[in-house]
Parts: structure tokens; sequence; C-alpha cells
């Protein structure tokens, strides 16, 4: 939140609550990489829902901070916080991750990914046998 200035990247909004939105959805593939993240009003978030900006005809807008990061925890830690902000300890006191399910819902993502790619794979090959 800090990065982007407790304002929402879609419409300029100051007013909260606030989500943190995945620019390309991540049920369309988007990463959890803070560029793919920006905070959004509850109204934008809502109204895109798993739209990326260019289909709802939507930009974002510029970042105005580039916030300091905090110390970034062990890998090991199950509690770690990659992005959070010093004023987002203070505030939230911590940001918890659930680090087995973010690893699990990789894990299948990966595996659904590559399950894709192999059945393209031997129907690109199937394709050309033909020609």
């Amino acid at each position: 939140m800090e990065r982007d200035g407790e304002t929402c990247r879609y419409c300029g909004s100051k007013d909260g609550p606030f989500h943190i939105d995945h620019v390309m959805p991540w049920s369309r593939g988007g990463s959890n990489d803070a560029g793919n993240l920006v905070v959004a009003c509850s109204t934008c978030n809502i109204e895109k829902s798993d739209r990326t900006p260019e289909e709802m005809g939507w930009h974002t807008l510029p970042i105005k901070r580039v916030p300091k990061l905090v110390k970034q925890p062990k890998a090991s830690d199950p509690n770690w916080m990659q992005f959070a902000s010093q004023s987002e300890l203070e505030d939230l006191g911590r940001l918890a991750v659930e680090v087995e399910e973010i690893k699990t819902a990789q894990s299948l993502d990966l595996r659904d990914r590559g399950k894709i790619r192999a059945r393209c794979i031997r129907r690109m090959r199937r394709l050309k046998g033909k020609s």
C-alpha cells in the first residue's frame, strides 16, 4: 500500500477500503510479483473482476513513490514478509503469508501448465506429421 500511496491505481481514489489487485488476474496466470500487484479501491476491484485493465479500457496510474523495504526474513521463516514496508509492519504488526499454501498452489499451477504444454506439443507433432 505504501508504494501506491494508499491510492487506487485505477481511478486515483484515496477513499478505502483498499484491496491488493492482480493486474493480470491470478485466475489467468498472473503472478504475485510486486510488478503485477497494485492497490485498488473496492469499487474498481469488484468491477474489474478477472479482467485486465486493458480489457476494461483502463490504465494504471504511475507509481508515486517507491517504499523502503524492511530487511528480508530468511526463506525458511514460515512467516516471511517479502514486500512489507516499515509502516505496514507498524500498522499491521506483521504480514503473515501461509508459505505452504502458496507452495501448493504454485506446484499445482506448474503441474497443470506442464500438462497443457505436453498436450500442445503432442498435438503440434501430430499436425506436423500429417502435412
